[in-house]
């Protein structure tokens, strides 16, 4: 009840603030989400990238590290959708290799072999554009990972078989 009343509170604040405003509390809310992980809280840092997301949702950062939040949190379904967010606004975002990789790893937790893949190669093409060769180590040993759990390869073409 606290936190929906709090919630509340900050919708109103935010709903008054001109746009500079807007910013500067975002960045505010940002800086208190990076306190809350570095703090071992990733529930409460989560709570801070959404505030941050409703006044700024332009800006990618704030989805990138709510998907990480979400990450830390197990909830693997809800930090793909913020990680796709975060690129949909900026593909070619600074953190692009990483914002893959952590999909990844979620689709992994998932279960879902062929989307840790293919999110993998884009994380390693990602690391390798940037002349990142520790990334692109550990995307490597990662995709080794993969290939071993899921060994089963790319699935069946539904195609039709060409007239003969």
């Amino acid at each position: 009840m606290r936190a929906a009343i709090l919630a509340a509170a900050f919708l109103l604040i935010f709903s008054s603030l001109a746009p500079a405003e807007e910013a500067q509390t975002a960045r505010t809310l940002m800086e208190a989400g990076i306190g809350f992980l570095k703090a071992g809280e990733p529930g409460k840092a989560a709570d801070r990238f959404r505030d941050a997301i409703r006044l700024t949702p332009n800006n990618p950062d704030s989805h990138l590290q709510l998907g990480f939040s979400l990450q830390k949190l197990g909830k693997y379904r809800e930090a793909l959708g913020a990680y796709q967010d975060a690129l949909a606004l900026d593909a070619r975002h600074p953190y692009a290799a990483e914002a893959h990789y952590n999909m990844g790893v979620s689709c992994d937790e998932l279960g879902e072999g062929q989307n840790a893949m293919g999110h993998m190669k884009k994380s390693l093409q990602a690391y390798t554009d940037r002349t990142d060769y520790g990334g692109v180590y550990r995307v490597g040993r990662y995709i080794e990972q993969l290939s071993k759990k899921y060994p089963e390869g790319p699935p069946p073409s539904h195609e039709l078989p060409a007239p003969r």
